[in-house]
Parts: structure tokens; C-alpha cells; sequence
């Protein structure tokens, strides 16, 4: 009974680093807090057209309110849940959504596959997103499926890890960092990424069509199998405050309760094939876009956390796992507000723009997607436009500016925009 409580304290510490900070919205930095027509309760009392800036307005937004300059972070709705911050909030992130949407049809996505693989790269953070056009109403294709087991504060799922993903040290590893980086002269198909990012690479061959399932943290046995009940291994999470806790691996990314219904009171509610189900799909895709751009993001936790197999007989777990303080929202949310709206962006954030553009174009290859005509194959003219990208958009402080300036290099190639608004008439505001 003691050991039972202890481990359910020690769990609970370890999710305390990677529960979004209530109030704020994360990476989420563009709100649209739009009343849906379609909605039968009816909850906004005011639609607002156009974006404004989560981290500078209060989004709890009543008609007298709409133009009101609140300091500090994205005020909620009264009723929104501590554990899930985004209820309410139709947030969005410029990176996790609008990047990928306009990269996508950059290179040949139809509008429609466009706006469903950038639902899927914003869905995991919110758990279900739904994306709404410029008058309020949701556009359906843009509805994900429920993936509460992938948020980074599930607690039964340990879903933290598409989020703040680690990487592997090998036996004889004597570093206690490493960066990500991108080699462009790798073979379609074959991972750009090194050896020791392998949670990330084995979450790439899902979303390839490279493999069925995916296993917690990437570890598998020797055939590539994901251990299971009869078979588990246990991880023995070290955070640097001197929290400690061990997991029983509970594989497939299916039964991380990526629930397939609407009761999420049942902890048994789930698909258990959904990996296998989806695998190298749009959905696959745009999840792990996201996980892509937050172990870049993330770098102050991802470069320093890693996994590692024990090699001591006298321990009795099988992995170890050392999560660094640096993992801490209050941390990364800190770095989050800066990742748009400076003159100069940080690297992380121009990676992220590059590696999701090479990306797609390398899963749009190795699939056989059907391109349109439009699409765009010159890998200059691509980094040209990435560039673009960060220099005309992403460093813009204001979100209508930011969305505006992103709509306006979609319709200079003829590609419309993801929320109708294809003139890109957005109101100009100034942000101090």
C-alpha cells in the first residue's frame, strides 16, 4: 500500500513538469475566439473576425471586452478545466498549424489534406482540435479525432513523450546533450535524423508507413516489436529535482488511450489499433510534425533528457530515463513567448520552418501523394519561401499581422487561404 502511494506521488511529480501552465497558452499564440454558429449551446457571445495575440489579450472576451489590452498571459474561460487549458479557446500555434498548412500546399497538398494534416500537428497539444473559418464556422475536415492519451499532461499515458522527446544514449556515450540537425543528403525514406534520436525516428517510420505500431519512448526488442504486458519493461525516470519513478511500459500508441469515444471519464476507452490503423496516413503525419518541431522547440528539455539501457546487474529496472529541470513549463513557456515576434528569430524556430518544409516534401516522395499542378519541387525556390516565411511573418508581433503576411505568400502562388479569407484583408495593428 506505501510503495502503491509512493509511486502515485513520484508519477504525479514527474507530470507536474509537463502540465501546461493554466492561463497560459503555450505555443498556442494566435486566438480566434469565435462564436460557432452550428453550435446548439451557443456558448460565445460575440464573434470576432480576425486574430489577436493569446499572450497580450484576455480571451475570456465579452463584447465590451473585445478590444481590451490585458497583461500577462491568455485569460480563460471560467470553466476551463486545470488539465486542459485550451477549453474554449480556439488557439492555435503559428508554427504547429499555419507553417505547416501553407508548406503543405506549397508542395502539392490539396486544400483539404493541407487542412487536415495541420489539424493533426496542432491537435496533440489541446488533446482535439477543430479548425474554424473566418465567420466562426468549424470546417469539418479539420476535426481531428480525440488524442487526449498524447497530450503532454495525460497521466496514465505518458504521452509527455511526443512532446519532450528525448534521445537514446548508446553504451559508451559519454554526452550529455545533443542537437538536432537535419542532414538534406539523406535518402528518401530513410531517416535525415541521427541514430541516437531514435523516439523521434521511430515515430517518423510510423508516419511513413514504415511500421504498424508505435511503442512508448521508441523501445522495442530486438525484431522491432513493442514490448507488452506479458513481455514489459520498466523505465526508471530520474528528474534532476530527485524525483523518481518507474513505468511499466504500456506499448502501442492505441492503447495510450487515444479514446475513440466521447466518454473520457472511462480509462478504458481507446482504440487499441489506432497506430496500425493510421499508420503513414495525414494523421500520422501531422503528429509527428509536431513532435519534429518540439524537440526543436523544446531544447532546453530535449537536448538534455535521454534514455538509457542499464547495463547494471544490481539495478532492477531495464531503462533508465533522465528528464532535466529545464522540462518545466514555467521554462518553456518562457522560451515559447519567444519564438515569433522578434526581429531576429531564434534558431529553433527557423529549423522548425526548414525541417517540416524537407519533410513534407520527403513524405509527399516516398508516399506517391498525388500532387497538384501547382506544386512547387525546386528545393531553392522551397528554402527561398521558408525564408520568407521567418523574415516576413514569423517575426511579426502581432498575430494579425503574422497570419496576414502568411496569407498574403499563399495567394501570391494562386493557393487561396485555410480560413476563407483569401484576400487577406486582416487589420493591421501595432503591438508595443
Amino acid at each position: 500500500m506505501v510503495k502503491n502511494i509512493l509511486y502515485w506521488i513520484a508519477l504525479f511529480t514527474l507530470v507536474l513538469l509537463f502540465i501546461p501552465v493554466r492561463g497560459y497558452t503555450f505555443s498556442e499564440d494566435i486566438c480566434n475566439n469565435y462564436k460557432d454558429t452550428t453550435s446548439p449551446t451557443n456558448d460565445f457571445k460575440e464573434i470576432i473576425h480576425g486574430s489577436f495575440n493569446c499572450h497580450d489579450l484576455n480571451c475570456n472576451l465579452d463584447e465590451d471586452e473585445a478590444t481590451s489590452n490585458q497583461s500577462g498571459s491568455c485569460t480563460l474561460r471560467e470553466d476551463s478545466s486545470e488539465q486542459n487549458p485550451y477549453s474554449g479557446l480556439y488557439g492555435r500555434s503559428s508554427i504547429h498549424y499555419d507553417v505547416v498548412w501553407l508548406l503543405a500546399r506549397l508542395q502539392g497538398m490539396s486544400k483539404t489534406d493541407a487542412s487536415r494534416l495541420a489539424a493533426y500537428s496542432q491537435s496533440i497539444d489541446p488533446g482535439q482540435y477543430t479548425h474554424y473559418d473566418y465567420n466562426g464556422k468549424a470546417i469539418e475536415h479539420s476535426k481531428t479525432d480525440n488524442l487526449n492519451g498524447i497530450m503532454r499532461s495525460n497521466t496514465q499515458t505518458y504521452g509527455y513523450w511526443l512532446h519532450n522527446v528525448p534521445w537514446y544514449k548508446d553504451e559508451g556515450d559519454s554526452d550529455k546533450s545533443k542537437s538536432l540537425t537535419y542532414n538534406t543528403s539523406h535518402v528518401t525514406g530513410e531517416s535525415p535524423f541521427s541514430s541516437c534520436e531514435k523516439p523521434l525516428n521511430h515515430l517518423r517510420q510510423w508516419a511513413f508507413g514504415q511500421r504498424d505500431t508505435v511503442c512508448t519512448f521508441g523501445i522495442t526488442d530486438d525484431s522491432g516489436n513493442c514490448y507488452n504486458k506479458q513481455t514489459h519493461k520498466t523505465i526508471f525516470m530520474t528528474i534532476t529535482t530527485g524525483s523518481q519513478v518507474s513505468v511499466d511500459y504500456k506499448t502501442i500508441l492505441g492503447k495510450q488511450k487515444m479514446k475513440a469515444c466521447d466518454d473520457t471519464t472511462d480509462t478504458d476507452c481507446y482504440e487499441s489499433n489506432y497506430d496500425v490503423n493510421n499508420k503513414g496516413t495525414l494523421k500520422a503525419f501531422g503528429i509527428y510534425l509536431h513532435s519534429l518541431s518540439d524537440r526543436l522547440s523544446h531544447i532546453l528539455c530535449s537536448n538534455y533528457s535521454f534514455l538509457e539501457k542499464n547495463t547494471d546487474t544490481t539495478k532492477n529496472y531495464d531503462y533508465r530515463g533522465r528528464y532535466s529541470t529545464c522540462c518545466s513549463q514555467t521554462v518553456l513557456a518562457s522560451m515559447h513567448h519567444r519564438e515569433t515576434g522578434y526581429p531576429t528569430l531564434p534558431k529553433r524556430s527557423v529549423d522548425a520552418v526548414y525541417y517540416t518544409m524537407y519533410e513534407i516534401a520527403d513524405w509527399i516522395k516516398y508516399t506517391g501523394y498525388s500532387v497538384e499542378q501547382t506544386a512547387i519541387t525546386d528545393s531553392q525556390i522551397l528554402e527561398s519561401i521558408a525564408q520568407k516565411i521567418v523574415d516576413e511573418s514569423l517575426t511579426e508581433k502581432c498575430a494579425p499581422n503574422r497570419v496576414k503576411a502568411l496569407c498574403e505568400i499563399s495567394k501570391n502562388y494562386g493557393l487561396g487561404w485555410h480560413d476563407g479569407k483569401d484576400e487577406c484583408k486582416y487589420k493591421v495593428v501595432s503591438c508595443d
